[in-house]
């Protein structure tokens, strides 16, 4: 997730941006003067963060926008296999079902 500040962010703006999150999903960090995400696996990109900077008075305070290279997702299993094994897995069936999805677009 990248979250972009105006230039004209104070840092006064970005600690108040930070402590109106209930969630505690965002950390300022004094020494880069950046804000983090403490918690992007269950941040849902909803325009909450938009919606607050709105509320603190500066609707351009903050864009949130998720990340084109990463993708977060969470391997639950029953402790049978291992996490690696249970993904090789899927992606083994996942890749089976893509091949029969092309070969019958193929015939369009």
């Amino acid at each position: 997730m990248y979250l972009h500040f105006s230039n004209s962010s104070a840092e006064s703006e970005k600690v108040d941006f930070v402590n109106s999150c209930p969630s505690r999903l965002f950390r300022y960090d004094k020494e880069s003067g950046r804000v983090h995400v403490e918690h992007s696996s269950i941040y849902t990109y909803d325009g909450e963060a938009v919606r607050k900077a709105e509320e603190l008075g500066k609707p351009d305070l903050v864009h949130v926008r998720p990340r084109a290279d990463k993708f977060n997702f969470l391997i639950e299993g029953t402790g049978s296999l291992p996490p690696e094994e249970i993904l090789h897995q899927s992606l083994e069936i996942l890749q089976g079902k893509l091949d029969l999805l092309k070969g019958e677009l193929d015939l369009l």
